[in-house]
């Protein structure tokens, strides 16, 4: 039996008129610009997440975009009603600083009908953010939530101790969960060559509906992003810190750490920018009393894995490669392979070496079907090989608090 849901949901102030820096990392929000984005034929790189909003608005007409959520009643002419919708809920604009305070809700209400009982999600936080003559950016949020989730989520709960996409969870009375998540960060842009992200929070690189290289799938993590742009090459280098909370805690750190760096090169190909190639490589080792962090992996322009082999280090290193084609203004085809091990002979021998570590992505979007603004229509297959992502410990595999950096499944699976 099926469970039946009831969804509510609340968001307070969608403003047209919002000063973040970063797009905020939303699904539903990105669905909605993909015509336009599939349309474009002046090279923005969209397998870039979060997208940087002066980059975004010269390819995106957001308020005509989101002008769909909502009609122009009396009631959205009110104080309320223009909270709600289109203002700040406090709003400074002096001199070259412009400041924004907004709550956010989130409520959800449902019946699992397999085990009859209720479920829920109550969410309360506050977003702040904030620029100072549009060069200096910075935001902050906070969320406070309460849930009792379907069986299958809250096993998944208290099998690894965290709510999936969330934090460590504490658990209530009544099934219930009681978990909280903070983001924040600041941005710096130079000039339109060079933007720098300072941030605790999540990163996405790709153009499906998930990612095999880097997902939003886990808890956000703190990153410092640098993105060089030139031509039709972007080029970004993100250096984070990850948590390892499958090795118990020390009682006076805490979880220990694992560090990771990931280089990112996109290229638009052709006259009309129809064809992008990405090419992705990515770190992650443990720090050790006789190590501590590998400058190696500072150089922003070396290639990381005969870095790696050159050292004679244990670390993990991954190579994938991400592609879009855009067949015309409404049809996208895309995909992405990534290599974590890959032996020739292995791979041809056909014996199932546990070593031959590969995961692929094909996909296909289509946007204003049948002529319908915003009816859009993706499909998408994912094959990921067993032991993908994995390594001889949990300090150096490819996670973040217990949960995976790429698809949700992890490996294993198609």
């Amino acid at each position: 039996m099926r469970p039946y849901f009831l969804f509510i949901l609340i968001i307070l102030s969608q403003a047209a008129t919002a000063q973040e820096f970063v797009f905020p990392l939303n699904r539903d929000l990105n669905t909605r610009m993909g015509s336009q984005l599939a349309a474009d034929t002046t090279g923005f790189h969209t397998s870039i997440f979060p997208y940087v909003t002066t980059d975004l608005d010269s390819v995106v007409n957001r308020d005509e975009t989101f002008s769909l959520y909502g009609c122009e009643s009396s009631f959205y002419k009110t104080w309320i009603g223009r909270k709600l919708r289109k203002e700040h809920l406090l709003n400074v604009d002096a001199d070259d600083l412009r400041l924004s305070v907004d709550p956010v809700f989130n409520l959800q209400l449902g019946r699992d009908q397999l085990n009859s009982r209720n479920v829920f999600v109550n969410t309360r936080g506050v977003l702040v953010q904030g620029n100072v003559s549009n060069k200096f950016f910075f935001y902050s949020s906070f969320h406070e939530n309460q849930a009792r989730y379907l069986g299958y989520i809250d096993s998944l709960v208290r099998r690894n101790k965290v709510v999936p996409g969330q934090g460590i969870v504490k658990f209530l009375d009544d099934e219930k969960l009681d978990f909280s998540v903070a983001t924040g960060g600041m941005g710096y842009r130079v000039n339109r060559h060079f933007d720098f992200l300072l941030a605790q929070d999540r990163l996405f690189i790709g153009d499906g509906y998930r990612s095999l290289l880097l997902s939003d799938n886990a808890y956000p993590f703190p990153f410092l992003r640098a993105n060089m742009t030139f031509w039709k090459f972007r080029y970004s280098v993100i250096y984070s810190v990850m948590q390892d909370l499958q090795t118990p805690p020390d009682r006076n750190v805490g979880y220990p750490k694992k560090y990771s760096t990931f280089h990112y090169l996109d290229i638009n190909v052709g006259k009309r920018n129809r064809l992008t190639l990405g090419i992705f490589e990515a770190v992650i080792w443990k720090p050790a009393a006789s190590r501590g962090y590998e400058l190696h992996y500072l150089n922003p322009f070396l290639f990381l894995r005969p870095v790696e082999n050159s050292i004679g280090s244990p670390d993990n290193a991954l190579l994938g490669l991400n592609a879009r084609w855009k067949i015309s203004r409404s049809h996208v085809v895309y995909g992405q392979l990534m290599l974590d091990e890959f032996l020739l002979d292995e791979v041809r021998s056909g014996k199932g070496w546990w070593g031959n570590k590969q995961a692929f992505q094909l996909g296909y979007k289509s946007f204003n079907l049948f002529a319908v603004k915003q009816l859009n229509f993706q499909t998408e297959f994912n094959f990921v090989r067993p032991f993908m992502y994995q390594h001889r410990s949990s300090s150096q595999n490819y996670s973040h608090y217990s949960q995976p950096l790429a698809h949700p499944l992890g490996a294993d699976f198609y």
